[in-house]
Order: structure tokens, then C-alpha cells, then sequence
């Protein structure tokens, strides 16, 4: 039973087929860039208030969500090549995915973090929590790259160069 969690999904005509994992993959950062903006208040300005002060005051959310969502729009852009060069999935690499999917959908947490605390003495600690979520999203690219070389579920040409780079 077990073992039929990690046989490949190959196909009989040798066709690529990562289309599920990767509109799975694609729903979810869509997802998670999209809450990001939730986390954006808009001011209340009172008519004897400045306008462009209550947007400036704003900075510590924008400031977040930019980074949160370049942040995640470059994971997006290393997952779309990365998947330019698999052709098939097994059970570990869908696990392995999974685990990378987790990391992207708890970003705007960990950004909302960030936005909230970065003008405060807890500063330090938002900036761990959100420097930690950038070392997982390195640990879900690169295990899958780490799997896809040795099981060739890549295609020849990337499955080595980046690797033994690193």
C-alpha cells in the first residue's frame, strides 16, 4: 500500500505530467499573494487631516506587502522553470511540494508579522520569524531539485547544472 504513494505518475506516451501538481501549485500562490493585500487598512482621515500623512503612515503594511509579494512572485517564477524541467511526479516529489506549498500559504502570516511589528521593540522578532520563512522557502526549492537528479524526473538538461553549482 505504501509503496503506491511513490510510484512516478509517467505516462504511456511520455508526455509531461505535472499539470495537477502545477495548477494545484499555481492556485495557491495566487492565494497567499492575494491575502497579502489584506493586511492593508485603509486610513480613516478626518477633514481636518492630511490625506497624503494618513497614507505615509501606512508604510511599515505597504513596505510588508511588497516584500511579501515579490517575495512570492519570485518562488512562483523558480517554481514555473523548475517545473519547465519536470516531466514527471511521484509520491515524494508531491510530498516535497506540499511542504513547499505550506511554506507559501503561511507568507502572509509571517508578513502580517512583519507589518505589524517592525516599528516596535518586538521588531527583532518579526524580522526572525519572516527571515525563517525565507530559509524554508530555500529548503522547498531545493529539495525537490535535490530528488528530481537522482530519480530523473527531470529533464537532462537542468537536472545537474544548478546542483553541482551549489
Amino acid at each position: 500500500m505504501v509503496s503506491e504513494i511513490f510510484k512516478s505518475e509517467v505516462g504511456a506516451s511520455g508526455r509531461k505530467e505535472t499539470g495537477r501538481l502545477e495548477a494545484l501549485s499555481d492556485g495557491i500562490f495566487a492565494i497567499a499573494m492575494t491575502l497579502l493585500v489584506l493586511e492593508i487598512h485603509v486610513p480613516v482621515v478626518a477633514a481636518d487631516e492630511s490625506f497624503a500623512q494618513a497614507i505615509l503612515e501606512k508604510w511599515p503594511e505597504l513596505l510588508a506587502f511588497a516584500i511579501g509579494f515579490f517575495t512570492l512572485l519570485v518562488c512562483w517564477i523558480n517554481h514555473h522553470y523548475m517545473f519547465e524541467a519536470i516531466h514527471k511526479t511521484d509520491g515524494i516529489l508531491l510530498l516535497l511540494n506540499g511542504f513547499r506549498l505550506l511554506v507559501v500559504s503561511f507568507t502572509p502570516f509571517a508578513t502580517a508579522l512583519l507589518s505589524n511589528y517592525i516599528t516596535t521593540s518586538n521588531e527583532q522578532d518579526a524580522a526572525t520569524v519572516h527571515s525563517a520563512q525565507l530559509l524554508r522557502y530555500g529548503i522547498g526549492y531545493d529539495l525537490p531539485l535535490v530528488l528530481c537528479m537522482p530519480t530523473r524526473l527531470c529533464t537532462v538538461e537542468i537536472a545537474a547544472t544548478p546542483i553541482k553549482q551549489v
